[in-house]
């Protein structure tokens, strides 16, 4: 996607699809353009107060005010859809399962305090200091030093 400059009503259309939740990426998508134009639009967005003037450049015509669409996006106030702290919680112990190098199973762990913060994370995989080539990856086999589960998987 090329840097193309974004005309009032590609501006409005992509504030309009920002304020309805659509990701930035996804905005940048529908308007073919690179998403550090829908980031410089937002963050040229947040800089105005509803019903303000927006700075324009000399000559480069007359006043534009915000629209009610934009305003909408500029609410001084907080998110309310936000990801709950377990599903949070969850989502880095997955995201640390992607780690393992494990054929079989990948498992991933947060460990969390009372006060909601993260005091560990891992995965399952060989012991500090042992080469994931030098020791067996097997579930299953005659001979119990030729499976994993015996050098703590």
């Amino acid at each position: 996607m090329g840097r193309k400059k974004l005309n009032m009503e590609e501006k409005t259309c992509a504030l309009t699809l920002l304020e309805q939740g659509m990701p930035g990426k996804c905005v940048a998508e529908e308007l073919s353009v690179n998403r550090w134009s829908i980031y410089s639009l937002k963050m040229e967005a947040a800089k105005l107060r509803p019903n303000t003037t927006s700075p324009r450049k000399p000559g480069s015509g007359g006043k534009s005010k915000t629209t009610s669409k934009t305003a909408c996006i500029l609410k001084e106030t907080k998110r309310t859809e936000f990801l709950p702290w377990d599903d949070y919680f969850m989502a880095v112990a997955f995201l640390s399962a992607m780690r393992s190098k494990d054929p079989s199973s990948q498992v991933g762990a947060c460990i969390v305090n009372a006060d909601k913060k993260i005091v560990g994370i891992g995965y399952n995989g060989m012991p500090i200091g042992c080469s994931d080539d030098e020791l067996p990856w097997n579930k299953e086999s005659s001979d119990p030093l030729q499976t994993k589960y015996m050098y703590g998987m």
